[in-house]
């Protein structure tokens, strides 16, 4: 048998004897270190919030400890977490269905006797888990994990206990396990080789050594050392191989080092560009629109085409500008929606947010935000996706307005017939007796008052019986929208001059046909007239409009603009609701405009108020336009 075979023989079982202890001694040392690793943050996690825990617990109220178990839970991405009175009775889980029972097996009154944290590994629903148990005492400036101290002067309210997933430990430990073995073999059997060849290099002659590292390098062995005997010739010789084969080693390490690394950082930009590159279109062709700011300074680093088309500005306009720039200023629309980023910071994060934002053009839009946080390359930052529901709103706003009218227009027609009939009979006795009055009696006066008060209750009750009658399918007929409105505003004319008020006309040049009912749509522009006569007793400007709308396509736009006393904020969501009205007692009956709303959304359009008190209003009515070969 050859002296290589024999030391072989030796060698080899003694190296996978020492490699397999060392295996299992590093398998038990990795388990327990990762396992004390998840131990030492949930308990860190449960001591950082002592005072809150001892102080929910003193309620003794589920109430209070719940949100504590579910705030704890997440931050540490936890199976359950619980928590226990002295006697096993939970309190508090995150888990419904364990309310109220009482833990009495031998494991966990164990754990509720300690009087310092315990942890166990076991299995909740088939997964591992480390179950960490700490204790609660009532003092608020020693931390309730420290078990030194006279407990007696302690009263110890419960137990919190924590499960933690131990499945990617388990997987952390599998693969630290292997590298740990593979690494441990590879250097018991770099051991076992060098003692191998130290042994044959007291042996074997030296010219033997050379020949054999001449010929590992020649296979590529760049970084072999052939052992130096003596310092005779071969000695020398050896040595300068050896120096020769040091450098060669180094020189083709480096470079074939370089070459892995550029083709894995290759890879990897490769990569990077795809995953870019799908976030982008995914980005871009979202049908909401999508703002990602800096969590620190709400400045805005990205939005998409959706978000500029939302408010009306190109993206170089909104990029690098504060969050900010999309809501509306205090004073317009709702105030809280300029705070809606300090809100996603706080309590609104991950929830939908109802809120305004302002177009470049001032138009406000309803809009439901829901933000999340991103972590990119170390910064912090908002994601928030904003979906329109203007028109929504306005869908639900207008249900509201039409259950409103019909149920008003249900008690006029009831009550209104009851009404006219002592109505008429006072009427015509008080005019009655007025005709038969001599000049200068006492009683002209008084009887004169009863018969314009009833004159006026008559006319009430008229306009409530128009109001309930307002036909649904009205009689609609092909019309020119400039030719209806001419016509309205020659019945009024002369009271625009007695008012001492200037008729403007801006009529759209074309036709505007449009399908409608002829003397509901004049009965539109009558009143909202009439309305803007009241809003200026000294005088101004009343200017009747028409044009297709731009922002509705296929609808015509009529807007009465007047230059008024305007329209205070908080009454304007008021003013179509029945029998509202902001004139003096005795001028007006509240149902001018709440008509109007009605024949406005019977003919399938909408009416809107833009008005700052002070500065006048505008009304705007919304009316589909007639297509080219439909039929009214």
């Amino acid at each position: 048998m050859k002296l290589l075979t024999k030391l072989l023989l030796f060698f080899v079982p003694l190296t996978l004897f020492l490699v397999g202890a060392a295996v299992i001694i590093s398998g038990k040392g990795i388990h327990s270190i990762l396992v004390d690793e998840v131990n030492n943050r949930g308990l860190a996690q449960i001591s950082g919030n002592t005072k809150a825990f001892s102080m929910a617990f003193e309620s003794g109220t589920e109430a209070a400890l719940l949100p504590l178990l579910q705030s704890l839970k997440e931050q540490l991405h936890g199976v359950q977490a619980a928590a226990l009175d002295q006697t096993g009775r939970v309190l508090a889980h995150t888990n419904v269905m364990e309310k109220g029972k009482t833990y009495s097996d031998a494991l966990t009154t164990g754990m509720l006797r300690s009087e310092s944290p315990v942890f166990r590994e076991t299995a909740i629903q088939g997964e591992v888990v480390l179950e960490i148990s700490a204790p609660v005492w009532s003092e608020e400036k020693e931390d309730f994990l420290i078990t030194a101290g006279d407990k007696s002067q302690k009263q110890r309210f419960g137990t919190i206990m924590l499960g933690m997933p131990l499945t990617r430990t388990i997987q952390l430990e599998s693969r630290l396990f292997v590298r740990q073995s593979v690494f441990l073999i590879l250097a018991a059997g770099g051991l076992s080789l060098g003692l191998i060849f130290f042994m044959m290099w007291m042996i074997l002659l030296p010219a033997r050594r050379l020949a054999a590292g001449i010929s590992k390098v020649s296979e590529g062995q760049y970084g072999l050392t052939v052992p130096v005997g003596s310092n005779d010739e071969l000695g020398q010789l050896t040595a300068a191989f050896n120096l020769m084969a040091g450098n060669l080693g180094k020189t083709t390490v480096s470079r074939d080092k370089l070459a892995e690394e550029i083709i894995e950082r290759k890879r990897i930009e490769e990569a990077l560009r795809e995953t870019e590159e799908k976030y982008r279109l995914q980005f871009e062709g979202a049908l909401d629109a999508i703002v990602v700011a800096d969590a620190e300074t709400g400045l805005m680093v990205n939005v998409n085409n959706a978000t500029a088309k939302l408010v009306g500005r190109e993206k170089s306009e909104l990029i690098g500008q504060h969050q900010r720039i999309l809501y509306p200023p205090q004073g317009i629309g709702r105030g809280e929606s300029a705070d809606t980023f300090e809100y996603h910071l706080t309590e609104k994060k991950d929830q939908a947010l109802e809120a305004q934002v302002i177009t470049k053009t001032g138009e406000l839009k309803e809009v439901s935000i829901t933000v999340s946080q991103l972590e990119i390359r170390g910064g912090k930052f908002l994601q928030g996706i904003f979906r329109d529901v203007t028109m929504q709103r306005k869908l639900e706003a207008s249900l509201m307005q039409s259950d409103k009218l019909s149920a008003i227009g249900q008690l006029a027609a009831g009550v209104a017939h009851e009404i006219n009939n002592p109505l008429g009979i006072i009427l015509g006795f008080a005019q009655s007796v007025i005709k038969r009055l001599k000049e200068g009696d006492s009683l002209a006066l008084p009887l004169k008052t009863i018969e314009r008060e009833a004159i006026r209750c008559k006319d009430l009750v008229q306009n409530l019986l128009v109001f309930s009658r307002t036909p649904k399918g009205a009689q609609l007929e092909e019309l020119d929208t400039n030719a209806v409105i001419e016509g309205a505003l020659s019945l009024i004319s002369a009271q625009t001059k007695t008012h001492n008020v200037e008729l403007v006309k801006e009529l759209y040049a074309a036709f505007l046909r449009i399908c409608a009912n002829k003397t509901q749509l004049q009965q539109v522009i009558i009143n909202l007239a009439n309305n803007a006569l009241d809003a200026m007793p000294k005088g101004g400007t009343l200017t009747i409009s028409t044009v297709v709308s731009a922002k509705q396509p296929g609808h015509v736009e009529i807007r009465v603009r007047d230059t008024g006393t305007g329209i205070a904020k908080d009454l304007q969501k008021k003013i179509f609701e029945p029998f509202f009205t902001t004139k003096e007692v005795g001028k007006g009956t509240g149902l001018g405009l709440s008509l109007v709303y009605e024949i406005v959304q019977k003919h399938g359009g909408t009416i809107e108020l833009v008005s700052e008190e002070g500065k006048g209003a505008v009304f705007t009515v919304l009316l589909p336009l007639k297509p080219a070969a439909g039929k009214c």
